[in-house]
């Protein structure tokens, strides 16, 4: 059995005067794997748009802000399940009838 730790993903000081940033877009969902550097999110400040990236591999396992956001620095993000497995993703494949269903004959 693996031991699985939390990483907290928090808003990053994006420079010396900023101290809140807008959350553009997350790119990825609850229970989706993510390898180290990976970008998470794109928060935008009011310098640039910056790329939030994954500080470790893992799973993620909470989002803690909303698109359209803003957030000051320091604000929990995200959570990432590091040493966890994805979620199972259910199969696309349609399922075929095994049994053929006869109307009886009048």
């Amino acid at each position: 059995m693996s031991s699985t730790s939390l990483a907290r993903v928090t808003m990053p000081r994006l420079g010396e005067s900023i101290v809140e940033g807008t959350l553009v877009g997350w790119r990825v969902r609850v229970g989706d794997a993510v390898t180290r550097g990976q970008i998470l999110a794109e928060v935008e400040t009011d310098k640039a748009t910056n790329e939030i990236p994954a500080p470790s591999g893992g799973v993620v396992s909470a989002l803690y802000v909303s698109e359209g956001e803003t957030v000051a620095v320091g604000t929990l993000l995200l959570e990432l399940a590091e040493g966890a497995e994805a979620a199972p993703v259910p199969s696309a494949v349609p399922t075929t009838p095994t049994e053929e269903t006869r109307l009886p004959a009048r």
